[in-house]
């Protein structure tokens, strides 16, 4: 079996490669669009984000500023006390945070991995950012479809709260007495430099899918598969999707019928996603448990946004979605860059002082 996997490994590679070469223009193009879409969207989104969470849980201040609504969620979800802030600020910033705020608890010791990993199966989701503006508005036009979708994955999420939590009972320790105390100004250059090393991390792994996609594509590979299940233009968008997420954009703005399938796809986020956060997290979660419940969340999802739309819309939606009307103009190039380097400096300097000690 071991054997298969590396043949099947080899031929995938070597595919890809031929891929690569045959079409370098298209990949040099999907390449160059990703570069530009890290530096417009990611980093400018998720970056003070994600510093701003690992600080407050490095300071303690996430579980004072959340601890009013941790006897609550416990009663209701059966949260374990003290995860409240995670749960609440994850569901909120969107993947990565919550499971990178999962990693900082488990390297302080304020929970183990196993609870770490039954707390990532809700702690996990887009943002309402992402879904109103980029899926809501800039594809459909119609913020009330983000909100929808937010609203969907936030309900799968406490649904999948409420159940595994009563089946394998995460535990999560409020008071650490032998945590190492740092200066606030230390905890804060921390914050910012490890978070600076998992965005470069995540748009490492954005750049290489959308090479592969661009490759896999050229290929026929993707056409092949979409007339093997039979997919439509917008179906074959969809799964293209599955892999990087942000192929939504690419959907037909009228593809109403869809939007179930799109709330699934948002909620799972993609294999992209995922190896994202395998990057951010390492080792310390594992997602065994995660792709265990997946079913289980697809399923939540789809229910949900089924339900939203008879809500919210009844049996018809508005048509007035415009696709050359920009929702949202974003100029973040130069500081984004500015902030690369900054990250390289700093990498490179902690290796300078390694290399003092030793």
């Amino acid at each position: 079996m071991v054997h298969i996997r590396r043949l099947f490994s080899a031929a995938a590679a070597l595919f890809l490669l031929f891929g690569f070469i045959i079409y370098s223009k298209a990949v040099s193009s999907a390449v160059c669009a990703s570069l530009k879409r890290c530096a417009e969207v990611i980093i400018p989104s998720l970056f003070a984000f994600m510093a701003m969470s690992k600080l407050l849980i490095r300071t303690g201040i996430a579980d004072s500023l959340f601890k009013p609504f941790d006897k609550a969620l416990h009663l209701l979800l059966r949260l374990p006390e003290g995860a409240g802030s995670v749960f609440i600020i994850s569901n909120i910033a969107g993947y990565p945070v919550g499971s990178s705020m999962l990693k900082e608890k488990v390297l302080l010791g304020y929970t183990d991995k196993q609870s770490a990993e039954v707390m990532n199966l809700y702690c996990y989701g887009a943002g309402p950012a992402f879904l109103i503006n980029a899926v809501g508005c800039s594809i459909f036009g119609i913020s009330r479809i983000g909100v929808c979708i937010y609203l969907s994955v936030i309900s799968a999420n406490i649904v999948l709260a409420a159940v595994t939590n009563r089946i394998y009972r995460p535990q999560m320790k409020s008071n650490i007495t032998n945590t190492e105390k740092r200066p606030f100004s230390e905890e804060l250059v921390l914050s910012v430099t490890t978070s600076g090393e998992d965005i470069f991390k995540m748009c490492s792994v954005i750049v290489f899918f959308s090479a592969i996609i661009a490759a896999a594509d050229s290929l026929g590979l993707i056409g092949l598969i979409s007339k093997l299940l039979c997919l439509s233009d917008n179906g074959q968008d969809v799964f293209k999707s599955i892999i990087e997420i942000t192929n939504l954009n690419s959907i037909n703005k009228n593809a109403y019928g869809l939007l179930p399938y799109v709330c699934a796809v948002c909620g799972f986020g993609g294999i992209c996603v995922i190896t994202q956060i395998k990057a951010v997290v390492g080792k310390t979660l594992g997602f065994k448990l995660f792709f265990l419940w997946l079913p289980i969340r697809t399923v939540l999802d789809y229910s949900f946004m089924k339900l939203y739309i008879m809500l919210f819309f009844g049996n018809s939606i508005p048509v007035f979605a415009k696709s050359d009307d920009i929702i949202v103009r974003i100029d973040n190039f130069i500081p984004s860059i500015c902030l690369i380097m900054m990250i390289f400096i700093l990498l490179f300097q902690k290796g300078l002082d390694f290399l003092k000690r030793v």
